[in-house]
């Protein structure tokens, strides 16, 4: 994943944690944009991609902040509806039939 994708991801899950932005101010988001923006990121990186990014994010935080929720946030990424509008449960069930 490109270096300036890794910085917007990281950006995004600590203003939704309620973390502070590039210019320290605190910042929030819903948790609908949230779960749009991790199922897109499981869509590009695939799950086990997208966690191994989650668990690097945390690897980087020298600074004290509180660690990332990889198991929540990848259940909301669980959760969105892709582009498509057809979910990925939805989709690997008519795929294993």
């Amino acid at each position: 994943m490109p270096r300036t994708a890794r910085r917007a991801a990281g950006a995004a899950t600590a203003r939704a944690a309620g973390g502070a932005d590039a210019a320290g101010a605190r910042a929030q988001i819903s948790t609908e944009e949230l779960q749009t923006a991790m199922g897109f990121l499981r869509e590009q990186l695939g799950e086990d991609e997208l966690r191994a990014l989650l668990g690097d994010l945390n690897a980087w935080s020298d600074d004290g902040a509180s660690p990332i929720p990889v198991g929540k946030l990848m259940e909301l990424a669980a959760k969105a509806v892709p582009a498509d509008g057809v979910p990925a449960k939805a989709k690997a069930i008519a795929k294993a039939a």
